[in-house]
């Protein structure tokens, strides 16, 4: 049984806007080129009068249709960048792709371009699945970047997946100054639930007057298989103002199948109930786990003091 351990810091994107400290580059939209049909005229002595047909109809135009194909991950790729350069909408891509996780993307990866339908840009999708958004918080970094967090909530009694956002930064006059997407730490946000979603804006950062954040896709589960059912236990708490640290066990059910995928994540909220700080570590396996898994994580604050953790697990086959 070999485990390789992963640590991964998670603070990565409707429309809810607030004022914010100090803070990168729109994106092209994409442009298709319409072919018009031509003809060639031929030289003649003769000019032809051309007799009308009896119940002659016009002949529709055949189109050629577009296919799917596979794409193979590449190093810096995200579904946003993936789905803005073939055209497409997030949701389509997600929904092409429905074992797919946005927040572990391997290189090398195959995943599927559904056929496009005409031109997208990254905010434009189909209608997500409904999730309330709240207003990003965003803070600066030591080293010039930018996290900007928020809180998504899933009101419905049906689990969903696949949860992306976009965060903009905008001007005083509301003009969009920089935007990046937004996840989740795990893949899957249980019914009723209430999730943070982070982007990072790296150095240098704009001058910015506010922020906005806008849901682009949220897919309800329909296979339920491709996740297993995992319980935290947590056996040691300790919180200061700066960071927290929390160590325990994630149980799993002997009579499923083993896990060999696992998330751990870890949420870091202030007093009034804001996300302020997310870790998680990624875990996989080559072989089958125990039933008991221990675990040691710990979450910073990117500004103020920290008042209360969350931690939850995510478990694939």
């Amino acid at each position: 049984m070999g485990w390789k351990l992963a640590l991964v810091v998670l603070l990565s994107l409707g429309a809810a806007c607030t004022t914010a400290p100090n803070t990168v580059t729109p994106t092209p939209a994409p442009t298709m080129a319409m072919l018009t049909p031509y003809s060639t005229p031929t030289e003649s002595a003769t000019v032809l009068t051309p007799t009308p047909l009896a119940n002659a109809q016009p002949t529709a135009l055949i189109q050629p249709s577009a296919t799917p194909f596979l794409y193979e991950i590449q190093k810096d790729d995200t579904l946003s960048v993936i789905a803005y350069r073939h055209n497409i909408a997030l949701n389509d891509l997600l929904a092409a792709n429905p074992g797919i996780d946005p927040n572990f993307l391997s290189i090398g990866t195959k995943i599927i371009i559904p056929a496009g339908e005409g031109n997208f840009a990254i905010g434009s999708t189909a209608t997500p699945f409904p999730v309330q958004v709240n207003q990003p918080r965003c803070y600066p970094t030591s080293d010039g970047g930018l996290w900007c967090l928020a809180l998504l909530e899933n009101l419905y009694a049906q689990a969903i997946e696949n949860v992306t956002a976009s965060i903009a930064l905008l001007s005083t006059n509301g003009d969009l100054l920089a935007q990046q997407t937004a996840l989740p730490p795990t893949n899957m946000a249980a019914a009723e639930s209430i999730f943070p979603v982070a982007a990072f804006f790296p150095a240098p950062v704009p001058p910015y007057s506010s922020s906005r954040i806008q849901l682009l896709s949220a897919l309800q589960i329909i296979d339920t298989s491709r996740y297993l059912v995992s319980n935290i236990l947590i056996v040691e708490t300790f919180i200061s103002s700066t960071s927290a640290i929390l160590s325990g066990t994630v149980n799993f059910p002997q009579d499923q199948s083993p896990a060999q995928h696992l998330v751990i994540a870890a949420i870091a909220y202030d007093q009034y109930g804001n996300p302020i700080g997310i870790r998680k570590t990624e875990i996989t396996t080559e072989e089958a786990t125990n039933s008991l898994f221990p675990f040691e994580i710990q979450v910073f604050s990117l500004g103020p003091s920290i008042a209360k953790v969350d931690i939850f697990s995510e478990a694939r086959p």
